[in-house]
């Protein structure tokens, strides 16, 4: 459960999170949660939405695979 409140203090860290370049993921959240997330911003593309934390985990150890294209 989150209420509207707690919805909109997750918000700003979320933006203050996304100017210092660090991704953040909501994992376990309820269809009525991710509602009252999304009425506060809190969506996608600044935040990942994902059912479990292996999910969680899985992307961002994707994430970090480096490219062919980067040479790295």
């Amino acid at each position: 459960f989150i209420d509207s409140t707690g919805a909109n203090t997750l918000a700003g860290v979320v933006t203050k999170a996304g100017r210092a370049g660090v991704r953040v993921y909501i994992v376990g959240a309820t269809p009525a949660a991710r509602q009252i997330l999304a009425a506060q911003g809190c969506k996608p593309p600044k935040v990942s939405i994902l059912a479990t934390v292996e999910a969680a985990i899985a992307d961002i150890h994707a994430a970090e695979k480096p490219t062919r294209a980067s040479g790295s």
